[in-house]
Formats: structure tokens, sequence, C-alpha cells
């Protein structure tokens, strides 16, 4: 009898729970990104000159709301947006040749380190089906418009006029693929994971087809990352208007 009373009590609890998630939610989300340029462009060896260019993941930080829409019996299904502020980027790191004279007869050898700063605006919309004990798998689609881009780097030969117009190559719109998993607690408390790929080669060509900086010369760049959030739902606890 005891069992019975408790089997009942715990289908009781999970059904409201499902409940619970149907109807539109409002949230905060905020975390951290970690993001790089992935590509053809990424690695490449320029034969005359020995040049050899690679990236490395950049951290970074995104904020933002987060909506959820439940829908189905009992709103275990659900479309999710984010509207996020998103700090993306990359590293690089590559080694050169270049005679700091020219009487030199050997050229010297340099290790420079570059950082690519980009302040986003992201959209992802995606579909997300949580079960009754508040894990959840999503996966979906995503626009991104740079509003902002910055750029460093430690060469002694990249002059005001070339980081100007490396910053200018970079393209505003970005296209994706995202997909990550979680748990929200009944009370709309969670955390998240996000990996996500991007579809548009985001970087112009320069004009120059032999400028050793040029990566529009070698191929395609594209987004690539994984986000981190944490997030609270307001009202998730709560029955559903109908």
């Amino acid at each position: 009898m005891r069992r019975s009373i408790f089997l009942t009590a715990l289908a009781m609890a999970a059904a409201s729970s499902a409940i619970a998630q149907d109807g539109f939610k409002f949230g905060l989300k905020t975390g951290l990104n970690v993001t790089t340029f992935n590509g053809n462009d990424n690695t490449w060896l320029e034969r005359e000159e020995g040049f050899v260019r690679e990236s490395t993941f950049k951290p970074g930080a995104h904020v933002g709301v987060s909506m959820n829409l439940g829908f189905g019996r009992h709103g275990n299904s659900s479309l999710t947006a984010d509207v996020l502020f998103s700090m993306k980027g990359s590293g690089y790191k590559y080694n050169d040749y270049y005679f700091v004279n020219e009487t030199d007869t050997v050229a010297k050898q340099i290790d420079v380190k570059e950082s690519v700063t980009r302040l986003c605006v992201d959209v992802p919309i995606l579909y997300r089906y949580r079960t009754n004990f508040g894990l959840y798998g999503e996966a979906g689609i995503y626009i991104s418009i740079a509003v902002g881009t910055s750029l460093s780097n430690d060469d002694p030969r990249a002059t005001d006029l070339y980081m100007e117009i490396e910053e200018a190559q970079y393209k505003p719109l970005d296209l994706g693929f995202t997909a990550g998993a979680g748990w929200i607690s009944d009370g709309g408390l969670g955390l998240g994971v996000r990996g996500f790929t991007g579809f548009l080669d985001h970087y112009e060509t320069w004009d120059d087809p032999l400028d050793q900086f040029d990566l529009g010369d070698v191929g395609q760049t594209w987004n690539f990352g994984f986000q981190l959030s944490g997030m609270y739902y307001f009202g998730w606890g709560g029955r559903s208007r109908r």
C-alpha cells in the first residue's frame, strides 16, 4: 500500500513538472564562450617563405535573454530562442622570416601572436526536448551579426594601416548550426552547454593574392566554438495559462 502511494505521488510530481513547462517562459542567460575560426585557412604553408599559421581558441563571455515556448501534451517539447551579446574571435600563432635590412643575407625568424575579438549579437533558435527529470537536448540554427571587430598583433611589421584594413575584412553576418544539452530544475534554474559551427566564409579576399596576411587567398574560414551557460526562467514552476 505504501509503495503504491509513493509511486502515485512520484507520477503526480513528474506530471506536474511536465505541465509547468507548457506555455511561454522568459529568462536570463549568461556564461562563457570558447571560440575559434575553423577551416582550411587555419593551418597553411606558404612555400616561398616557410610561413606557417595556425588558429587557437579564444575565451569570451555572453549575456542576454532566453525565451522558451512549450507545447505538446505535457509541454516537454519547446521552441527556444535567445538574444545574446557575445564576445567571439580567435587567436593565431605564426612564424615568419624577413630581412631586417636590405643588406642582410640571412632572414630573421619571428614568432607572432595575433588575436581577433568580435562583439556579436547572436540569435539562436532551437527545438528542445526536456524530460520530466530536467535533462534536455536541443538543436537548431543561429544568426549572428558582428557589431564590432578589434585586432591585436605583436608583429613589428604590422602597421596601423594593416590593422585597420585587416579588421575591415571580417564580414558582419554569420549563419550556422548549433546543438546542446543541459538541465533545468523545476524552479527554472538551469545549466547548459552548446556547440556551434558557422556556414558562411566570414573573411573577405584582399586585392593582392600574394599578400601573406590574406586569409581569403587560401580558402574559407568559419566560426566554431562552444558555450557554457547558466540560465533562469521566471515562472517555470507555475502552471501555464491556457
